[in-house]
């Protein structure tokens, strides 16, 4: 047997690479199955729907599609649910959705439930009222000068992670905009 087996010691190594080669092409070719993932209720085929961004303490932060007559709850399922920093109560889970509209969903501990929720089409802030730092939306950030939409996310990112603002200041002391900004949009805006 050990003769045998000195004889065809090449062979037998060839035939346990060759084994193991397809062995792995085998395990390879399993199909994965998809991570788990919480959907909301969506539109059924050529129903109404509407999109909203939900942002914040949530697992799946985004841009959804749901039915047109959607809720906060469903609005929260769709980003996969709430992180285990957020203040869900804080939140109306049964006030409707509008299309365009974002969702912010705070974090325990911090005072941007007044914003959380976050009007579909505001309009532009009034040239004698100032615009509230802590209740603006998205879109009305957005319409301040020298403030697009990224640096209106980044202030409501801001919102719902720090909490409410405490003075205009703050928007120059977190860097959340830059100097020549800040002197624009100072006198425009407030804390209330």
């Amino acid at each position: 047997m050990m003769e045998w087996l000195e004889r065809h010691r090449s062979a037998l190594a060839t035939a346990l690479v060759v084994l193991v080669a397809v062995a792995a092409f085998a395990v390879l070719q399993v199909p994965r199955r998809p991570a788990l993932q919480v959907t909301a209720p969506a539109a059924p085929p050529g129903a109404p729907s509407i999109k909203v961004h939900v942002v914040g303490a949530v697992l799946s932060p985004g841009v959804y599609q749901l039915a047109a007559d959607a809720r906060v709850e469903d609005g929260l399922k769709a980003a996969g649910g709430p992180d285990a920093s957020a203040d869900v109560s804080s939140l109306n889970l049964a006030a409707p959705l509008k299309d365009g509209q974002q969702l912010a969903v705070p974090q325990a501990g911090s005072a941007a439930s007044a914003a959380a929720v976050s009007p579909a089409s505001p309009s532009p802030p009034a040239q004698s009222a100032k615009l509230d730092l802590n209740r603006a939306s998205l879109a009305e950030l957005d319409t301040l000068p020298g403030i697009g939409p990224v640096t209106a996310q980044k202030l409501m990112d801001y919102r719902v992670k720090q909490g409410r603002f405490t003075s205009v200041d703050e928007l120059k002391d977190a860097k959340l905009v830059n100097s020549s900004t800040y002197e624009k949009v100072k006198d425009l805006v407030e804390v209330r």
